[in-house]
């Protein structure tokens, strides 16, 4: 990762965020500027609403099958 995207790293507030996008950054060899477009639409943000939304739906069907 170049230093220029750990200065966007490094200006992330939260730490769950900044943990996030530097995981994703590294695993998909993110640029700079694929990381600015990244922040900024809130990935995380919509990520972790998805994951979520299937956590529920798993749990939903696994109190299903118990019954």
């Amino acid at each position: 990762m170049s230093c220029s995207c750990f200065n966007f790293l490094i200006a992330i507030d939260d730490p769950f965020n900044r943990d996030f996008y530097t995981q994703m950054a590294q695993m998909d060899g993110w640029s700079t500027r694929t990381l600015r477009e990244r922040i900024n639409p809130m990935l995380f943000e919509c990520t972790a609403l998805l994951k979520n939304r299937e956590l529920r739906t798993y749990s939903q069907t696994v109190a299903q099958k118990i019954r």
